[in-house]
């Protein structure tokens, strides 16, 4: 949850977990190696910081219904961060989710998708497979996929959302109804490309 990348360019999947304090840090997971570089520690928990600073200025914007300021400050910090905090690191994530919300409120279709996907690994990881959070997520990225026309990921993500939402809110719930509807709809646009293209 406040992991940094490994400092090793080639350990791609590699991360160092800080510590609360950034007193120390362990070795990397995957590769070992560790880091006792204390700018690099102090540089990697200044960006925890900023992120933290960007996320309350993005919850301002909101109140004030600025999904403009709200994007351009969480692309900057996401610019500025993504070559040492680790993609699943929980400042990142909801900084994602910040610029997810922003894009679709600007109705920036291909940024909210990209926003949208990358939180994904990171909802698998920290929420149980049963997630309503996971389940609303994979729905709305569903529903974009649909919205632009891109049928099979519109069917495969409305899927999954459909076999979580069913255990989490039951067949009866108003949005598990509105989910099967969208399903049925990406159903019938891939036959009725099926029958153009033939």
């Amino acid at each position: 949850m406040h992991a940094i990348k490994c400092p090793d360019k080639a350990c791609v999947e590699g991360f160092i977990s800080l510590t609360d304090d950034g007193a120390m840090l362990t070795s990397c997971f995957v590769c070992g190696q560790s880091v006792s570089d204390h700018k690099f520690i102090q540089t990697a928990f200044g960006l925890e910081e900023e992120c933290r600073g960007c996320l309350e200025e993005a919850k301002r914007a909101k109140q004030l219904n600025d999904p403009e300021r709200i994007l351009n400050m969480c692309e900057s910090c996401l610019n500025q961060n993504k070559d040492i905090l680790h993609p699943l690191n929980l400042s990142c994530v909801k900084i994602l989710d910040c610029s997810f919300d922003a894009s679709v409120d600007l109705q920036l279709w291909d940024k909210a998708l990209m926003y949208g996907s990358e939180t994904l690994p990171a909802y698998r990881k920290y929420y149980p497979p049963n997630s309503p959070n996971l389940g609303i997520q994979l729905l709305k990225l569903g529903k974009i996929h649909l919205y632009i026309h891109n049928l099979k990921e519109a069917l495969k993500l409305l899927q999954q959302a459909r076999d979580i939402l069913l255990v989490t809110h039951g067949r009866d719930h108003v949005l598990y109804s509105q989910l099967l509807e969208l399903l049925d709809q990406t159903q019938e646009e891939m036959r009725t490309e099926l029958e153009f293209d033939s």
